[in-house]
């Protein structure tokens, strides 16, 4: 079983296909970097991934789940600007990690 497993993966935004049937596996442990031109499709494919978006069509596993039963074990930060200017950079990233001193929020 891989860690992710993408086969044939298509997402279109306003008719233009952004994703054309992506195959992807990953194992446990591996690193992995996507890399590509602006409008590539690294940002829907990681959307996807981590449930924050649905594909078209295709398959995409999380250790062998749907990847909105595998939440759990995901973390995403989309590229946009997120950042509260209320909160230190600790904070802003214990609070989009989903975590404080006390735990999980």
């Amino acid at each position: 079983m891989f860690a992710i497993h993408v086969e044939n993966l298509v997402k279109t935004y306003d008719g233009r296909r952004v994703l054309d049937g992506v195959n992807l596996d990953i194992a446990e442990g591996e690193f992995y970097a996507l890399m590509g031109p602006n409008g590539s499709g690294k940002t829907t494919l990681a959307s996807i991934i981590a449930a924050v978006k649905t594909p078209d069509s295709g398959v995409v596993e999380v250790y062998g789940k749907q990847p909105s039963q595998a939440k759990e074990l995901t973390g995403y930060v989309p590229h946009e600007n997120f950042c509260s200017p209320k909160l230190s950079g600790r904070e802003n990233l214990m609070y989009f990690a989903g975590w404080t001193k006390h735990g999980c929020l």
